[in-house]
């Protein structure tokens, strides 16, 4: 406690006045997109009844996350995995997506949804697996060995449609190609159409673990309003930082899978609160240049919340308090 008081206090000493140090939420402009993903959680301590020992299904979260500014827009509780897609899709009707790009998984790639989100003015890049057997025929059928022949020699090209990464991670090294390809789609009739559909993405990713040697690979399928493939690619990367940059904190620094509580709207709320915290605490963490976890900041607003309000505030300018006030709601 010592030690964390004693460096809000040089930061406080050294920074004050300062408005650039603390990272506010961008406004979409700022950039040609916002990269906004849709992902469910369960929450796995609530399946049980009260009075009793008998187990119930665990309460379902979905979440709509805004990957750029690290902030969870939109926060429901589904009774089972399956009522994501209505959920979602309700949920997308109140937002504008302008300059926005929705990423989801599988479960989301579906007619209404596409729809949907054009209708918003918005983009996507869905997983496609076969709960659309027909359009993944389809996409799979145009990654013919030619066709990637032919898209590897754009490699070094000014709109590529291969892109090959490779990096080394948690032991193991991760080699990605990224093949795209226009999307022909020809409907069978009026209830077959796919909203602004105009790409095909297929990513061939290979595993190697350097410790026993094992190499695993797979195969996986996109959908894209878009035919950036650079973009694409570093969406479908980014689209699992709504495991990273919000599920696991819920889990690690907020100790949420730990949570008994069994009523339904008892435990919203609580959840509700806690990413409302994780918002703040996000918005804190830049003052520290790295050096507090995010747990560790929690812990130390309890113990220090006056000078750390202080320290927010003293970081925050006018003109930046009223920018935020003034934003439109998604």
């Amino acid at each position: 406690m010592d030690k964390i008081s004693s460096e809000i206090d040089q930061i406080q000493n050294g920074n004050e006045g300062n408005a650039d140090e603390i990272r506010m939420p961008r406004e979409a402009g700022e950039d040609t997109y916002r990269h906004l993903s849709m992902d469910g959680k369960e929450e796995r301590g609530t399946g049980r009844k009260h009075h009793t020992d008998q187990a119930i299904g665990n309460i379902q979260t979905f979440h709509v996350y805004d990957q750029a500014n690290g902030i969870c827009l939109k926060s429901t509780t589904i009774e089972r995995k399956t009522n994501e897609i209505p959920v979602a899709q309700e949920l997308l009707q109140m937002m504008n997506l302008k300059k926005s790009i929705v990423t989801a998984d599988a479960m989301h790639t579906q007619k209404r949804t596409c729809a949907l989100i054009c209708k918003q003015k918005g983009q996507y890049v869905l997983g496609l697996k076969g709960n659309q057997g027909g359009l993944l025929e389809e996409a799979s059928l145009c990654f013919t060995e030619s066709a990637k022949k032919a898209a590897r020699k754009t490699e070094n090209g000014k709109k590529p449609r291969y892109l090959k990464t490779k990096e080394k991670a948690h032991s193991q090294i991760e080699t990605r190609h990224f093949y795209m390809v226009k999307a022909y789609h020809e409907p069978a009739n009026k209830y077959d159409v796919w909203e602004g559909l105009k790409t095909f993405i297929m990513l061939e990713k290979e595993v190697e673990n350097l410790i026993t040697g094992e190499k695993k690979a797979e195969v996986r399928y996109y959908i894209a309003s878009i035919d950036d493939l650079m973009l694409c690619a570093q969406l479908i990367r980014d689209h699992w930082g709504v495991e990273n940059g919000l599920h696991w904190h819920l889990d690690y620094t907020f100790r949420l899978d730990e949570n008994t509580t069994m009523d339904k709207n008892s435990y919203t709320n609580l959840g509700l609160i806690k990413k409302m915290t994780l918002t703040l605490l996000k918005l804190f963490q830049p003052l520290f240049q790295g050096k507090i976890s995010l747990r560790v900041l929690r812990k130390s607003v309890g113990w220090e919340t006056e000078k750390l309000i202080v320290l927010l505030f003293a970081n925050l300018s006018r003109e930046n308090i009223r920018a935020v006030l003034m934003k439109d709601s998604t």
